[in-house]
């Protein structure tokens, strides 16, 4: 797996950038609570802090929407709900909570609307640090080894950044500039300095 390193400096210019790969979504606030939901300012994304309260299942096991439109001639599935996304924010333990999902709903029989979702989904994954109630640790969801595109770790001044997918590749290639090929042995050192402090 490709790891890079982008200076926090560019994190919004790159995150705006994404847009041309899909709609963004990211943990934001809705009516006082913390959600995925359609991005309208990068501002507003809160990465790698708080847990959202509504979690990114919604994004793809969605509770209403249309299935099937029928009439006299028969009926015909309806997947227009299915468009190009980009889901900020995604912290490990949703990413396995997605690997849980899958494994439900793309074996046989899979769900064409579930499929379609995650098909037409971008995961950009941010860490976090767990919280005094976070019960990742103890079941190793706090970390991810895969079921992303692109994965940020952050550093202070800089990230880390996994590259998952060939979808990945594009995105960082979009704005090449701002990544490293060259990570350095201290860097990966504050990272294990970082994995250990959690």
């Amino acid at each position: 797996m490709r790891i890079l390193k982008m200076q926090e400096k560019y994190l919004e210019v790159f995150l705006e950038s994404l847009d041309k790969f899909g709609t963004l979504y990211g943990p934001v606030e809705r009516r006082g609570v913390l959600t995925y939901d359609k991005v309208e300012n990068l501002s507003e994304v809160e990465l790698g802090g708080k847990h959202p309260m509504i979690p990114l299942k919604k994004l793809f096991h969605p509770k209403k929407f249309t299935m099937l439109h029928f009439n006299e001639r028969g009926f015909y599935p309806d997947y227009s709900m299915i468009k190009r996304r980009v889901v900020l924010g995604v912290h490990p333990c949703e990413i396995h909570g997605l690997a849980k999902l899958d494994d439900i709903f793309l074996k046989e029989p899979v769900d064409p609307y579930y499929k379609g979702l995650r098909d037409s989904t971008a995961i950009i994954g941010f860490s976090c640090l767990p919280t005094e109630n976070s019960i990742c640790n103890a079941t190793g969801t706090d970390i991810v080894k895969d079921g992303f595109d692109l994965f940020f770790v952050d550093l202070d001044e800089f990230y880390l950044v996994w590259v998952g997918s060939s979808l990945g590749h594009d995105m960082i290639y979009e704005r090449e500039e701002f990544f490293e090929e060259d990570v350095k042995h201290e860097d990966i050192q504050k990272y294990v300095q970082w994995r250990e402090k959690r």
